[in-house]
């Protein structure tokens, strides 16, 4: 907090930070001997004073910002550029959001300053500018994307109203968004995929890996292997809570060497979003080449959804394997015909079946003993 000290006839704040190693210590001066002066001043001076721990209004700025400091005595307190926040913004939810939400952010973070200059106070975005957002991407990204990109603007924009930055939150309507059921790889397409001789093997093992852990690219990349089991750190797992994946030692084998690839890339001076990127858009160029459209990397995930679903025949249970906190993110992979299901998976179809056997024999075992059990 910061504080109103007086310094001879003259009063200034004070606000002190630590940076991890020592306290910093920042003044400004109020330039006034009068204390009812002084503590508007001051009034001031806290407003900004978290932008100027954070580094978004620093020393060289504060000519600008605190109108008793400059010539014109005119202030651009509340003239954070968009720019500006989006910084912050990035920077506050880093600590709490998993890698690959932060990406993702950065992302519509910048489809945002495509069409908005990135010199626009922040004070300024209205309603219209979100409008023309959407008609900007309208016919560039599906409705779905530009959903995702919205919802992360409005966190960005509510986030800058509770920070005081902006007085009011634009009004910000999503598209309507046509409900798709999840997009899966049948029997036949996993084998076009894998028998491909237009893939690389080492590609052709990531997309199984995927497919019979139901791992997103970012555990496996971000995760870290101890023996068997695929440790997904909270900062990396999209419920925040760190999990623990166990793995057959193919699955573990590719892991490593999805690791050794990884590291290579860095070496060469890559991010590893380039790599991330590099696995998504190989899966991509793999369909391509076999004839399969509109399928995307998080659809191995699906597949492997729908796999256990048919051979459990038990929603929670694919619930915890997903990871999903709630069930209902988990239901809609109950929604297909059983009998589509059987034709795209027999094999899975066959177990189901084989199971479904096995619980009847253990049902009417259990009700025969009773029954034993009761002319005893």
């Amino acid at each position: 907090m910061a504080t109103l000290i007086k310094h001879g006839n003259q009063y200034r704040s004070r606000i002190r930070k630590w940076n991890g190693i020592k306290q910093e210590t920042t003044t400004i001066p109020l330039r006034t001997n009068k204390k009812d002066v002084a503590v508007v001043r001051h009034h001031s001076v806290e407003k900004a004073e978290k932008h100027i721990k954070e580094g978004i209004i620093q020393k060289h700025q504060f000519d600008d910002y605190f109108e008793w400091l400059n010539d014109e005595g005119t202030s651009t307190l509340k003239q954070i550029t968009i720019k500006d926040a989006i910084g912050a913004f990035v920077k506050a939810h880093s600590v709490n959001v998993s890698i690959g939400s932060i990406d993702r952010i950065e992302v519509s973070m910048r489809c945002l300053l495509n069409v908005i200059k990135s010199d626009t106070p922040i004070k300024q975005i209205k309603t219209a500018d979100i409008e023309a957002f959407k008609m900007h991407y309208n016919t560039i990204h599906r409705v779905s994307g530009i959903n995702l990109n919205l919802r992360n603007i409005k966190t960005l924009l509510r986030w800058c109203v509770d920070e005081k930055m902006l007085e009011h939150m634009p009004k910000i309507k999503m598209l309507r968004e046509p409900k798709k059921m999840p997009k899966y790889l049948s029997e036949e397409n996993q084998r076009a995929i894998l028998d491909a001789d237009n893939v690389s093997n080492f590609m052709k093992r990531v997309f199984y890996l995927l497919m019979t852990t139901g791992c997103r690219r970012s555990e496996v990349v971000d995760g870290t292997l101890d023996g068997n089991i695929l440790i997904v750190p909270a900062s990396v797992s999209k419920s925040r809570i760190e999990k623990e994946i166990t793995l057959n030692d193919i699955q573990s084998k590719i892991v490593k060497e999805v690791h050794i690839k990884r590291d290579s890339h860095l070496l060469s001076g890559y991010q590893i979003r380039n790599f991330k990127d590099y696995i998504t858009k190989s899966f991509q160029k793999a369909c391509s080449r076999v004839g399969l459209k509109g399928f995307n990397l998080h659809n191995l995930r699906d597949t492997y959804a729908v796999m256990h679903w048919i051979t459990s025949n038990d929603i929670y249970e694919v619930k915890n394997r997903l990871g999903h906190t709630s069930v209902k993110t988990t239901e809609k992979y109950a929604q297909f015909n059983i009998d589509r299901l059987a034709q795209d998976f027999p094999s899975a179809y066959q177990i189901r079946l084989e199971v479904e056997k096995v619980r009847e024999n253990a049902v009417s075992t259990q009700l025969i003993s009773t029954q034993f059990d009761d002319i005893q």
